[in-house]
């Protein structure tokens, strides 16, 4: 008697729990479980798929997050791999490289670049490729940083002196001793910019380092370096993770 009245209850709440789960997939609205071809998606930091709707993200099923990614010809595998990268936000289009325990984006045109510099021991901490605006002719330039020496202990400069010859390399660190964050660093940039316009900037602080280079540069240090010049249709497409604010 006691076996049958505990079986009853169990059933009960089992029924319940259904129930349950059933007003909340009739809860889900119709845009969260059809795929709308003209709205914004995006996978989270916390590995949950989302639409863009009137400024806020909204929960999205898998399925629907897989048709949005078949019409982008996007692959979901390329969005696990950023999304367990050093970046998971990367905002150029970008190639995936693989260091022993974890995925790199890299900005796709400094692909080959950045893996030179991996093959010469070069420790690289960031980078951005830079843009070119034509409407206003204006450069801006792109950069790479990396640690002061190689895994052999070579100082970073005379290597990139080597690979790109004494005159195209440019030591400009007395210019920014004495340079303060903000304003004064872009204009002190814009400057660098234009009168180095030619050349690779290499800047030393006592620990690491980097080198700026104009935009139009990126083809012929490529050229420079016996390197193809990487194609963006052979890129993955940029912004794929999305930062979502819980607040």
């Amino acid at each position: 008697m006691l076996l049958s009245k505990s079986l009853k209850k169990i059933k009960e709440k089992k029924n319940e729990s259904l129930k349950n789960k059933k007003k909340i997939d009739k809860s889900l609205s119709k845009e969260n479980i059809v795929f709308n071809q003209d709205a914004e998606y995006g996978c989270g930091l916390d590995g949950k798929f989302y639409r863009l709707g009137g400024g806020k993200y909204i929960p999205v099923s898998k399925k629907v997050y897989l048709a949005y990614l078949r019409k982008n010809k996007l692959r979901l595998r390329d969005i696990q791999k950023l999304l367990t990268s050093v970046y998971p936000t990367q905002q150029e289009n970008y190639n995936l490289l693989k260091l022993p325990t974890q995925y790199v984006p890299v900005d796709y045109k400094l692909t080959n670049i950045v893996k030179l510099f991996w093959k010469h021991g070069i420790t690289t901490q960031g980078w951005d490729q830079g843009s070119f605006n034509t409407r206003k002719n204006i450069d801006h330039p792109g950069f790479i940083s990396f640690d002061r020496y190689n895994n052999q202990q070579e100082e970073v400069f005379v290597i990139l002196k080597k690979l790109f010859g004494n005159r195209h390399v440019i030591d400009v660190t007395k210019n920014y001793q004495h340079v303060k964050p903000g304003k004064e660093m872009r204009d002190m940039n814009q400057k660098m910019s234009a009168k180095y316009s030619k050349q690779i900037r290499f800047d030393q602080s006592r620990y690491f380092c980097a080198i700026s280079f104009n935009h139009q540069l990126l083809e012929w240090m490529h050229k420079k370096l016996n390197l193809e010049v990487p194609k963006i249709e052979d890129s993955i497409t940029a912004s794929q993770i999305i930062e979502i604010d819980s607040h």
